[in-house]
């Protein structure tokens, strides 16, 4: 039932940015999407406002932190993925920097439900693998991330583990990773996924 996205909020940098194309389709309801290419837990707790290379989201045409544009669409449900850029400066700094930003959602909008989703991996051939940003460190980020869920009482979705190839890497192909254009997103009609 689509009516279930109507009162869900997106939040999330360039992996849920896409998630857009699956609303203009219609699957996601009357989705709201607070998402930006490359959006941070970092950028979310420390970038003013006003900044020009400023990277918070915008509601009905006025940028604002996300608390706030959550607390402005009156949505019930929270689904969040953030942290790719963040573990760069360590899987604690981002877990930590989760938590707080989840605090300043829930002060804006107590009754609000809160989704996780884990972080995906990433392909072996990214030029943006690193000692610090590699499928390993994004599996330790997604387990503590769950432990924190289980410890305040949000829900988690994994939905890393359903994307592993076995060598560990992001399970997409490079015919379909190059082809995608913004009109590849299969609706349930198309032989997708059920939202």
């Amino acid at each position: 039932d689509k009516s279930y996205f109507d009162d869900v909020a997106f939040i999330g940098d360039s992996v849920s940015l896409m998630l857009k194309y699956y609303a203009l389709k219609g699957v996601l309801g009357d989705a709201d999407f607070f998402t930006q290419a490359s959006y941070s837990l970092t950028n979310a707790l420390n970038q003013p406002l006003n900044a020009s290379n400023s990277t918070h989201p915008s509601y009905q045409g006025e940028r604002m932190y996300a608390e706030d544009a959550v607390a402005a669409c009156g949505a019930k449900k929270v689904y969040i993925m953030l942290g790719m850029n963040d573990i760069n400066y360590g899987v604690d700094y981002a877990v930590r920097s989760y938590k707080t930003f989840v605090e300043k959602i829930k002060a804006k909008s107590p009754d609000v439900e809160i989704i996780i989703q884990s972080m995906t991996p990433m392909r072996n051939s990214s030029n943006v693998l690193s000692k610090n940003l590699n499928n390993e460190k994004i599996r330790e980020y997604n387990k503590k991330l769950e432990a924190l869920c289980r410890a305040e009482g949000w829900y988690f979705v994994d939905v890393q583990s359903i994307m592993w190839e076995e060598d560990g890497s992001l399970g997409v192909t490079q015919e379909l990773f190059e082809s995608f254009d913004g009109e590849a997103v299969m609706t349930e009609e198309d032989g997708g996924s059920e939202a």
